[in-house]
């Protein structure tokens, strides 16, 4: 009997279905779908199956985190959630077997007493393990790989050949199939990844121009472990953020900042109290009145940059205000920070969000390229 335990995300039972069938909720697609969580291995192996002979269209979702819904079936689910143990850990060779359904947070808090860590990270810690690899994601730097390629084997729950593993010594060519398999070739029920030495990481983060990054970008590329930018519409303000190992012998650079945290978020505080009061008594009506509203000294900068986006989030004029009080927040709190690599290299990404991503050409670490997509996406917010 598959567990009707309630997993980490908004689920709850349906009365109109089996109890071990429950429906999804998470994404502003409704799909009805059988919702799947086995505990055990054999209970993911008859679940494939049945659906199999049965000739039932299933799908594996992980945290159900992706902007694209990958996952996503009005067919039927099947969740590892309830598969979220570290099998083993290999010291030596510093790798770690994991189930599928472990999360990334989870997998880094159960390894790090063996002074190990993962290779990279992306901005959140919630997704999956199984679904981090199946969707090919990735962190920063130019010099890492994305996360499917720190997989050394996988097991896989398949409805023609059973379970079976693969690797690049057992079927090397499904192994590299498989491993960005995008959930189609089979269920993820174990991965082995290859992990590095747990390390601390000095992070670097100012405010730079799009005429600077053009110049500079293949510098801070080829000098940096990490980089990403992040460019503010309506603005000339990239934000940089590198980061590089911490040096034994230096130490992390001496620096006063020029600003303190509240001195660098009150004008974004002051604009909210002054939007509020606009509109408040204007047209366009807030969804939240002053009274059930939370004390505005204990909202973090991303936190109010979402109650503001929110206020009147069609309204150009608007956006541009809140956009350049982001831009001035970001150059007061230029400056650096030190902490383990799971710590830093996360990004508090706000509330909710309408995501876009694209991909574009980026050419070569020797010869990178900004000249293509970068430049008429940033030309389309105007």
């Amino acid at each position: 009997m598959l567990s009707t335990k309630r997993p980490s995300f908004p689920l709850r039972p349906s009365a109109s279905r089996p109890p071990h069938c429950i429906q999804l909720e998470r994404h502003t697609r409704s799909p009805n779908p059988h919702f799947l969580q086995p505990e055990t291995i054999s209970e993911l192996e008859a679940v494939v199956k049945e659906c199999n002979e049965k000739k039932q269209k299933i799908r594996p979702v992980g945290s159900g985190l992706s902007p694209n819904g990958i996952g996503l079936t009005r067919a039927g689910m099947v969740n590892l959630a309830l598969m979220d143990k570290v099998l083993e850990v290999d010291e030596k060779n510093k790798r770690v077997r994991v189930q599928a359904g472990i999360r990334v947070q989870q997998l880094v808090d159960g390894i790090k007493e063996y002074g190990l860590t993962l290779q990279n990270f992306a901005s959140i810690r919630e997704q999956q393990i199984g679904g981090i690899v199946q969707v090919g994601a990735h962190g920063t730097g130019a010099r890492l790989p994305p996360i499917d390629e720190q997989v050394i084997s996988m097991k896989l729950v398949t409805p023609a050949k059973g379970t079976i593993e693969v690797s690049k010594e057992k079927n090397p060519e499904l192994f590299y199939l498989a491993r960005c398999g995008l959930g189609g070739l089979g269920v993820v029920a174990e991965v082995t990844l290859q992990c590095v030495e747990r390390q601390e990481l000095v992070e670097h983060t100012y405010v730079s121009s799009m005429k600077e990054i053009k110049k500079n970008h293949k510098k801070l590329l080829s000098e940096n472990k990490h980089v990403k930018y992040l460019y503010i519409p309506y603005t000339d303000t990239v934000v940089v953020v590198r980061c590089n190992p911490l040096s034994k012998w230096k130490g992390p650079p001496k620096y006063k900042p020029q600003y303190t945290q509240e001195e660098a978020i009150q004008h974004v505080r002051d604009l909210y109290q002054e939007s509020l009061r606009k509109y408040s008594k204007g047209t366009v009506t807030s969804n939240t009145s002053e009274e059930n509203e939370p004390d505005i000294n204990e909202l973090s900068f991303t936190e109010l940059r979402d109650k503001l986006l929110a206020l009147d989030p069609l309204n150009k004029e608007h956006i541009v205000k809140v956009n350049q009080a982001e831009a001035e927040f970001w150059r007061k709190s230029e400056g650096y920070r030190v902490g383990w690599s799971d710590e830093i290299l996360g990004f508090d990404c706000g509330g909710q969000q309408w995501v876009s991503e694209t991909c574009f050409p980026a050419g070569t670490l020797s010869k990178p390229s900004m000249k293509s997509g970068i430049h008429r996406t940033i030309d389309a917010t105007y």
